[in-house]
């Protein structure tokens, strides 16, 4: 189903490096751990804004979860999505559909 444009849509990822409060390895998550570096999202090529980066609750230690709003502005259609923590971006060709 597109997302409607301001609405949140998840995305879900690995490789979030160094999270706070650590996590042991093959854990359920519980509590919030969020990831040391900054977490930013890019919505076909402008900024959108992040309004939640960490472990997915309730799920395997290594499991991220970035909420990410769609912005206004954004077009109908299948758009690209990069989430970047730290400086390092997810890989390209990944699409968002939005209404």
């Amino acid at each position: 189903t597109p997302a409607a444009k301001g609405s949140i849509v998840q995305v879900f990822a690995t490789g979030e490096g160094i999270e706070s409060p650590d996590l042991a390895t093959g854990s359920v998550t519980s509590g919030t751990h969020v990831p040391a570096a900054k977490v930013t999202a890019i919505v076909n090529g402008a900024p959108a804004e992040v309004t939640f980066a960490g472990a997915a609750p309730v799920a395997v230690a290594g499991l991220f979860q970035v909420n990410v709003r769609i912005p206004l502005g954004a077009p109908s259609g299948d758009v690209p999505i990069t989430v970047s923590v730290g400086g390092a971006s997810s890989q390209p060709a990944v699409t968002v559909a939005v209404q």
